[in-house]
């Protein structure tokens, strides 16, 4: 970054800068990549840098700049080159004076190259430039590949998985997504109220800033995503638990006992599979509510059908459904679950119960899957970057 700016004080296009600057990325998603194989991504100004390198390619989208004021474009783009660049200064301000890898050393390697050779054209000069920043990247790659030796590798895949495309989680959020999905997969809500928010965030992520943290910028729009995934999730628990509550009064008013029978344990054994693999497909193995939701089904499996084990859980989901309503998507009004039921009847009710609550929620999963294909443990890595420090 440091020799960097170099590129906006010599080259006369600013467009022809910023490309100088922009094609580092491919460099710095692979950094990225053996730091999160290795366990060791907790750089949130190296995710910072990663994101300014990629969206300087459409800088001018993105920053909202006048073109027709060379001058004015050159002062905001390297005024946002120096922000990224002390964002990464005061991260690393504690690496050793000694190490081959400190700015402060490598720049001056380059600026007595310089002072001791003959005055220098433009091309020249930036050749020079360019000549300094391929040998540090090469050194770091040396480094890069040393860590990797005699451990496991799976460059090729991280680096994909860390790919602009699957940080920004396929760009969900559009207009299509949300109510093609919230049409299909009806949950009894209303997905006009919250869809513009991620919509809004989405586009605001994409956009290079000045005054904002970008990489806050993406983990809100991330968090926001995954929140929008939970509210089908919980509406359809919601469902389900209508659906057991009834069938297990139709039970108890035939006699038929659901502590010895069959007739009723596979529903809360089925759900509890359904909540593993929305967990484990959205890495929500740390999430406090969903490990007790799960805990809640298995140990009190036969209590499901019981009204007040019922409503305990109940509670518990809607409080949640309700947080995240207001505290994501300044929502507080959330619609009522009404089961349209054809017959009380065990029989058809449990056709019903197959098809409208486990049948559709196993389905939303399984389509989830097949739109994201992305690791998710990349994403929650990144969401937890936000909490090591106060952006």
């Amino acid at each position: 970054m440091e020799l960097n700016e170099c590129y906006f004080e010599s080259f006369v296009d600013t467009v022809d800068a910023v490309h100088e600057v922009a094609k580092f990325w491919e460099f710095v998603q692979s950094m990225l990549g053996s730091l999160y194989q290795f366990g060791a991504l907790k750089s949130k100004a190296l995710m910072s840098f990663y994101l300014y390198i990629k969206l300087m390619n459409s800088y001018t989208y993105s920053v909202g700049w006048d073109q027709s004021s060379l001058q004015a474009t050159l002062n905001k783009a390297m005024e946002l080159h120096k922000k990224v660049h002390q964002q990464l200064r005061e991260e690393f301000v504690r690496c050793p004076n000694y190490d081959q890898f400190n700015i402060d050393s490598v720049a001056s390697e380059f600026y007595n190259k310089l002072e001791f050779g003959n005055e220098l054209s433009q091309s020249m000069y930036i050749q020079e430039i360019r000549l300094c920043i391929a040998k540090n990247m090469f050194d770091v790659k040396k480094v890069m590949y040393k860590n990797e030796n005699g451990r496991k590798s799976n460059r090729f895949g991280i680096f994909h998985r860390m790919s602009f495309q699957c940080l920004f989680l396929n760009e969900f959020g559009r207009r299509f997504d949300i109510y093609y999905l919230g049409w299909a997969v009806d949950v009894q809500f209303n997905w006009e109220a919250i869809g513009d928010t991620i919509l809004s965030r989405l586009t605001e992520a994409k956009r290079l800033h000045l005054k904002k943290d970008s990489l806050e910028l993406l983990i809100n729009y991330q968090i926001t995503c995954i929140d929008y995934l939970k509210i089908f999730i919980l509406r359809f628990t919601l469902i389900h638990l209508e659906y057991l509550k009834m069938f297990g009064w139709l039970l108890a008013q035939t006699d038929r006992s659901i502590i010895t029978g069959t007739d009723g344990n596979d529903y809360v054994e089925e759900w509890y599979f359904i909540l593993t693999d929305f967990i484990k497909l959205l890495y929500l193995k740390h999430d406090d509510f969903f490990n007790n939701l799960l805990w809640s089904l298995e140990e009190n499996s036969l209590y499901v059908y019981y009204s007040e084990g019922n409503e305990t859980i109940r509670s518990h989901v809607q409080l949640e459904l309700e947080n995240i309503l207001s505290t994501t998507f300044n929502v507080s009004v959330c619609e009522p679950i009404v089961l349209n039921v054809k017959s009380k009847d065990v029989s058809t009710l449990k056709q019903e119960i197959e098809e409208n609550s486990i049948g559709k929620a196993r389905a939303f999963v399984n389509h989830i899957k097949g739109y994201f294909d992305i690791d998710f443990r990349i994403i929650q890595t990144i969401i937890g970057l936000k909490n090591n420090s106060d952006f």
